[in-house]
């Protein structure tokens, strides 16, 4: 596992979490009629988190690729081994 992703991925939901503070406390959009910047920020770190969860292996896609790359072993103590 790589400490890099892992570590932007605690950042990104952070990030995530204050953005959505932000949007709950003040609204999604702003008194000018513009919406509220956290939305952008909130919008840019749940696709990085989404990211980083697929290279950590989080996402059920991610999941599904990494067991069609298992290498098939000896199945001599599978009893559901087709011989």
């Amino acid at each position: 596992m790589s400490l890099a992703v892992l570590e932007n991925f605690v950042i990104a939901t952070g990030t995530m979490r204050e953005a959505h503070r932000a949007l709950n406390q003040e609204g999604m959009v702003l008194p000018n009629g513009k919406r509220h910047p956290a939305y952008g920020i909130l919008s840019a770190a749940q696709q990085q988190q989404l990211r980083c969860a697929g290279e950590l292996g989080l996402t059920p896609s991610a999941r599904s690729r990494a067991a069609m790359m298992e290498t098939p072993g000896n199945d001599d103590d599978n009893p559901l081994a087709v011989t």
